[in-house]
């Protein structure tokens, strides 16, 4: 299907590439996923029309032949030459594989970077650094962000990324290609970009030692890579407690304020912080996000049409916010309301949220409450 979609925008090479992956496989060392629970919850949803693994093969060899030759990649000369300069070896995931110390990361990853998703794979390369550390696919994932960096228009990023994965993994293949990776990019400098929030993030420094500092490092390595929405979405994880319980509620909501104001949504940065300094007004995170209004009224950057969203938002009633619901579909529900409730749309974040509250969630083991369906379906209509 991933063939098909892309032959349907017209990116034929890569469409190739998905089918003679298919035919490569085959056969298959071990069960296809059709038997996951996933597909059981989706009672509502089209159904899926299940064939046989040699079914797809010779569709795939049809689609194939019928296909116009073309070696376009939809990258430069100097885009191909980063792409594999940094080539890296990945095994192949089969459905049966338990997760093995980021492996399965890696293998997405690697194939979003393959299809040109570079937002998507610098998310899950990330993944392998952070949320499964240490990981013995650290190089190749730290090789590989600092190309998703560079074809990404983020040459400043990428040299910092080479320049880490050649000190951190020395020895390493990873390292020799990152070195020969830096000389190429010579002494291009990037031009800085404009101040795009009225505060800046304030710096953090990796912490492994709790899931909930792996999620905070994950978040802030996003921001690091310029995914702000993404950043947003790992803070307000940390908050509705998908990452167990913690002490940074104060904290992951004034980043998440700067992360949804970077992101190009004042209104949701203002809210955070709002939100923050109400609830917290005797820690100095709440301090800081009164400071950080404050900045934002008197931001000389700011356009006509943001003064006026930010000032509606300084006295805009502020919704209710959740407790730290127990049973993980709460959680779900509760993550994606945050992004509905202050209007980021960016990348469906909130629409997937809602589908993993009546998919995923329903699935998983443990408690599940049948009463959030309707109102993540409700939700799921509004974010579309």
């Amino acid at each position: 299907r991933v063939g098909e979609l892309l032959a349907e925008q017209g990116r034929t090479a890569a469409a190739a590439e998905q089918y003679r992956r298919l035919i490569r496989d085959y056969p298959r060392p071990g069960p296809h996923e059709w038997g996951s629970p996933v597909f059981a919850v989706l009672d509502a949803g089209p159904k899926l029309d299940i064939e046989s693994d040699e079914y797809y093969v010779e569709l795939a060899r049809q689609a194939l032949h019928g296909l116009p030759a073309s070696d376009d990649t939809g990258r430069t000369a100097a885009e191909d030459a980063v792409v594999a300069a940094t080539q890296i070896s990945v095994r192949r995931v089969i459905d049966g594989d338990p997760p093995k110390n980021g492996m399965r990361e890696l293998a997405l990853a690697e194939d979003l970077f393959l299809l040109g998703e570079y937002d998507f794979a610098t998310r899950d390369y990330l993944k392998v650094l952070y949320l499964c550390y240490p990981s013995r696919y650290g190089p190749q994932a730290s090789l590989r962000l600092g190309a998703c960096a560079w074809l990404r228009g983020r040459r400043t990023v990428a040299r910092k990324q080479w320049e880490w994965t050649a000190a951190e993994f020395a020895d390493s293949d990873a390292a020799r290609q990152a070195a020969l990776a830096l000389q190429s990019l010579g002494d291009a400098v990037e031009q800085q970009p404009a101040n795009t929030c009225p505060v800046q993030m304030p710096p953090w420094e990796p912490v492994y030692d709790t899931w909930a500092e792996r999620g905070m490092s994950y978040g802030m390595a996003l921001h690091e890579h310029d995914l702000p929405v993404f950043a947003f979405k790992e803070m307000v994880k940390l908050l509705h407690g998908a990452y167990k319980r913690n002490k940074f509620g104060p904290q992951a909501r004034y980043r998440a304020g700067i992360a949804a104001w970077t992101a190009g949504h004042p209104r949701a940065g203002i809210l955070q912080w709002r939100v923050c300094q109400q609830k917290h007004p005797q820690n100095p995170w709440g301090e800081r996000s009164r400071k950080a209004i404050e900045a934002a009224l008197d931001w000389p950057e700011l356009t006509q049409e943001q003064r006026v969203e930010v000032e509606a938002a300084v006295d805009e009633p502020l919704r209710p916010v959740s407790g730290r619901d127990k049973p993980s579909c709460w959680q779900r529900y509760n993550l994606g309301q945050e992004f509905l409730s202050v209007g980021m749309l960016d990348d469906e974040q909130a629409a997937l949220e809602f589908l993993k509250v009546v998919t995923v969630s329903r699935a998983a083991p443990g408690e599940y409450d049948e009463s959030v369906v309707p109102r993540a379906n409700e939700c799921l209509r509004r974010s579309l």
